[in-house]
């Protein structure tokens, strides 16, 4: 587990990197990685799991390379890239399903993520205001802006939605840390609100109200408790918001049909779904095809479809969008369960305007939680199939007596 959040880290801090390099490095140990596990377990005996939502990524991944095969792509690179990224993406929830942690081991890799992601906020935010057009006041970018290691505002933002649920399921777990976490999650929102993500805010807000009903429905907290969790979290994530400056967000707020744009990239997108509805044009494709099927000319390129769930559908044909369609539902009973895995169904609701899964940071660290959520729901079963398995006939307690 170390090892695949060192993989993570490393992938966060270079997503402003060209993508080629930064990329492979991380896929590199990722399938070494893979590959000693499974041979530690077949000298070992040890059966592998293999979780149901990994069927997404592996069908994207093996859609690129039938593309490849059937001569369905217009441009073979870049789908050879994009398969390759997803079983890298598939390879990560993998390794993080094989992980056995008791409650306390995950809770403390868990802790080790909310921290990073704080650092990362609170670096988001300084070089926001001090070192709008360097990476770490060092590289030069291209970009109108920069948010720490990230050179998209919404980039950042899927980030924050995949931890800011986190560092509060924290919060709510460690009462003597609450305090750590909150300001955490604090300094989490107010980066969102600094990078002007309009989804994002709203987005951060629903998985605000989503944990703290959460934290009443499965009593985490009493409810007094949970009062003055709420009034603290909320009252926190608000000042933090206001420190960090709301006058950029709420300019964008008050744009005039601010969605104009990406709805006629949205409509270009669905003409090439009816072109190619089960084949698609090949995987990571939507940029270069896309100028056939234009209906407007913004001035700019389009480098996506700015909605993921229909450049899905473009590029690896509806069956792959499908298969990210069960993996959304599955990372919404995900979230429900654990709490801290709610930001995973988030990201997947922010695609439905943005692209945050073509930021493979984003999805590294999103398939590592997913694969931490399918262990601990799997430890759960297991849990439940012990209680309930049939004992051998033997003289019952006095307790036993009583409770027949």
């Amino acid at each position: 587990m170390t090892l695949l959040l060192a993989v993570v880290a490393y992938a966060v801090l270079s997503a402003w990197a060209p993508r080629l390099w930064a990329v492979s490095i991380s896929q590199i140990v990722l399938f070494a990685a893979v590959l000693v596990v499974t041979l530690r377990s077949i000298r070992s005996g040890v059966a592998l799991r293999f979780p149901l939502f990994l069927a997404a990524p592996l069908t994207i991944a093996g859609m690129g390379a039938v593309q490849l095969l059937m001569h369905w792509t217009v441009y073979r690179l870049p789908t050879a890239n994009a398969a390759m990224d997803w079983a890298g993406y598939a390879a990560c929830g993998w390794l993080a399903a094989q992980v056995r942690l008791s409650r306390e081991e995950r809770e403390r890799y868990l802790t080790w993520c909310c921290l990073f992601a704080g650092l990362v906020g609170a670096l988001a935010i300084v070089t926001a205001f001090t070192s709008p057009f360097h990476v770490f006041w060092l590289v030069p970018v291209r970009f109108e802006q920069v948010f720490g290691p990230y050179v998209y505002r919404n980039h950042l933002a899927a980030f924050v939605e995949l931890t800011l649920p986190i560092a509060l399921f924290l919060a709510i777990r460690h009462r003597e840390r609450r305090g750590l976490f909150v300001g955490v999650a604090a300094v989490l929102a107010a980066s969102v609100v600094v990078a002007a993500s309009r989804t994002g805010v709203i987005l951060l807000a629903l998985e605000v109200l989503v944990l703290l009903v959460l934290a009443a429905w499965k009593r985490w907290l009493l409810p007094q408790s949970a009062m003055v969790f709420s009034a603290l979290s909320i009252a926190a994530i608000l000042g933090g918001a206001a420190a960090a400056g709301t006058a950029t967000l709420t300019n964008r707020f008050a744009e005039d049909r601010p969605y104009r744009v990406r709805l006629e990239i949205l409509q270009s997108a669905l003409d090439m779904v009816r072109q190619r509805p089960l084949t698609g044009f090949g995987l990571g494709n939507f940029r270069t095809v896309y100028p056939e099927y234009s209906r407007i000319d913004p001035g700019v390129l389009v480098n996506e479809a700015h909605n993921d769930w229909a450049q899905w559908a473009a590029e690896g044909g509806i069956p792959a969008m499908l298969a990210m369609l069960l993996f959304a539902v599955w990372a919404g009973r995900a979230g429900i369960r654990t709490g801290w895995a709610v930001g995973i169904a988030a990201v997947c609701c922010h695609a439905l305007v943005d692209y945050p899964f073509e930021e493979p940071s984003v999805v590294l660290l999103l398939m590592l939680l997913a694969g931490l959520a399918w262990r601990c729901g799997a430890h759960e079963e297991t849990q439940r199939s012990h209680r309930h398995t049939v004992r051998p006939q033997s003289h019952p307690t006095v307790l036993e007596s009583l409770q027949s």
